[in-house]
């Protein structure tokens, strides 16, 4: 188990492993987990000063269309990013 509890914790893990890559999860409106694979510098970035990732994506459906009762990011809004934090405690090493 991973003791991950700081920005600094994460970067160290990041450091660790030597990851060129991370894929970080977000849970949409549905309850489905959905994943952005970024660099390792957009990573250490995001730690520090959250990402963006589009608001559309909070709003499919299981299907990968935009829900009937969505409200978030869609053709109105002009498919904006919504701004995630990444939180340093939910890090995890998949090999």
């Amino acid at each position: 188990m991973l003791d991950v509890v700081t920005v600094e914790d994460a970067l160290r893990v990041l450091q660790e492993t030597g990851a060129e890559f991370v894929t970080v999860g977000i849970v949409d409106t549905q309850g489905t987990l959905r994943g952005k694979y970024i660099s390792r510098r957009k990573v250490e970035s995001a730690l520090r000063d959250g990402m963006g990732m589009p608001a559309v994506t909070l709003g499919l459906d299981f299907h990968d269309v935009m829900a009937t009762n969505a409200t978030v990011g869609g053709a109105d809004t002009g498919y904006v990013d919504a701004l995630v934090r990444v939180i340093p405690e939910s890090c995890r090493v998949i090999a």
